[in-house]
């Protein structure tokens, strides 16, 4: 009897542990983080691996990583001066809407929720939007900069997703990405097993009796 409230107990408490969300797992952008390939950045952290790549209205969108973090530019970079056409001499390091709309795409090796975006090169006022995996409506949000280009956390508690466009759809505003927070959307097992184990070791020694 003993050792069947025993067991229940141990089950129960395993279960329970098991379900309780992790810690938000930080994943930084910055410059010497990650590794380039090819057109994209790819990033660990939290048990995930995460891909980002630039999108764009149109022209040639380019994904590069700098001091702040991550930025699109949506023609080619000349010695860092944009110098092809007209429309690339006002286009900028950030994510912006000047000419074209950009975004930085993140995709997810695993469904994660994100708790947090980390921005830099945020003006007063500015915004962005985002596209949760492959809907078609985007969300704008106010990231309510301090107005001196300094460094911003919005937090987006809930928000499930296997991939995210983040971007700018205003030609006045604009940021770069410097991080994100993270938690794996699937099922941990350590506490499970942690606990698990003693119940086996348990019934091991009553065969034994």
């Amino acid at each position: 009897m003993k050792f069947r409230i025993l067991a229940a107990c141990t089950v129960g408490v395993g279960l329970l542990l098991s379900s309780l969300p992790a810690h938000a797992a930080p994943v930084s952008f910055l410059t010497g983080e990650g590794t380039k390939d090819g057109d994209s950045y790819k990033f660990s952290g939290g048990g995930v691996d995460i891909t980002a790549t630039s999108w764009s209205s149109s022209g040639q969108p380019s994904i590069q990583q700098y001091l702040g973090g991550l930025g699109v530019t949506s023609c080619p970079v000349i010695a860092e001066l944009f110098v092809t056409n007209q429309e690339c001499i006002d286009d900028s390091v950030d994510v912006e809407g000047y000419g074209n709309w950009e975004a930085i795409l993140l995709s997810f090796s695993v469904p994660v929720y994100i708790t947090k975006l980390l921005f830099t090169d945020v003006g007063e006022n500015d915004h962005f939007s985002y596209r949760i995996n492959d809907v078609s409506s985007s969300t704008e949000v106010d990231i309510q900069g301090t107005g001196d280009n300094g460094f911003h956390e919005f937090s987006l508690p809930g928000l499930l997703v296997s991939s995210v466009y983040i971007g700018e759809l205003d030609q006045q505003e604009g940021f770069k990405l410097r991080g994100i927070e993270l938690v794996s959307a699937v099922p941990l097992p350590p506490a499970f097993a942690l606990f698990a184990a003693p119940l086996l070791l348990l019934g091991w020694i009553r065969r034994r009796r």
